[in-house]
């Protein structure tokens, strides 16, 4: 990132998450979406940032046929309230040329675009988060998948330690194109603080597929941060 620390815009350059997707959960397991989206892409971003709005807008770096290319554009805005209501959007001019589901793809449209709403709600120990992203036609069969992600989170002290409660759901419509892409997902479960920077967190996870068949999953880990 480049920029001085009191300046509101900035420049990103090199590889982060798909920008497109916000995610603001606090689950351990990423939304439906995040499968997609599941690599880093090479990007160049300018960031504009006040205290109640952010810009950014950026190049992304893709594979298609013709080799990588600086050639899909996207935006995205987010506007913050003083009473804890956060709102965001994005648009992204092609999706299709990223890794994971999309890269193995038979048919697929050259050039898909998609667009992201998102919300979040914070009061006291709780948040609640919605995002919404729509894709354009995938296929041609005429196939637009669709993505929903709604989160809650709350804040409290777990076995003497602060720690946080969370459920998280998400479902896909119209993506049983896409391998490997369930068609809901449900995640509870809790994080416990272990210091300063590094917390446990016990997860249960449940997936339904197009075929409706259920996968339950447990999952507990050490997450550290620096």
């Amino acid at each position: 990132m480049i920029g001085a620390e009191d300046s509101p815009v900035h420049l990103t350059v090199g590889k982060a998450a798909h920008p497109l997707l916000v995610g603001d959960s606090a689950a351990f397991t990423d939304p439906i979406a995040f499968d997609l989206y599941d690599a880093k892409e090479g990007l160049a971003m300018v960031s504009y940032s006040n205290e109640m709005v952010n810009v950014d807008a950026y190049v992304l770096n893709t594979s298609g046929e013709t080799g990588e290319a600086l050639d899909t554009l996207g935006l995205n805005l987010g506007v913050t309230l003083e009473n804890g209501v956060s709102f965001g959007a994005g648009y992204i001019t092609n999706t299709a040329d990223v890794a994971g589901p999309f890269a193995d793809l038979d048919g697929m449209t050259e050039k898909v675009d998609a667009w992201r709403a998102n919300a979040l709600f914070e009061t006291g120990n709780l948040s609640l988060f919605a995002e919404y992203i729509q894709l354009g036609e995938i296929n041609p069969a005429g196939e637009e998948p669709s993505f929903l992600h709604l989160g809650a989170g709350y804040d409290t002290q777990i076995f003497g330690a602060d720690g946080n409660l969370f459920l998280g759901y998400s479902e896909s419509d119209e993506a049983n194109y896409i391998d490997e892409l369930p068609e809901t997902r449900t995640a509870l479960g809790l994080s416990r603080s272990l210091g300063e920077n590094a917390s446990v967190v016990t997860e249960y996870v449940r997936e339904e597929s197009y075929s409706n068949e259920d996968t339950d999953i447990l999952n507990v880990a050490i997450v550290t941060e620096f």
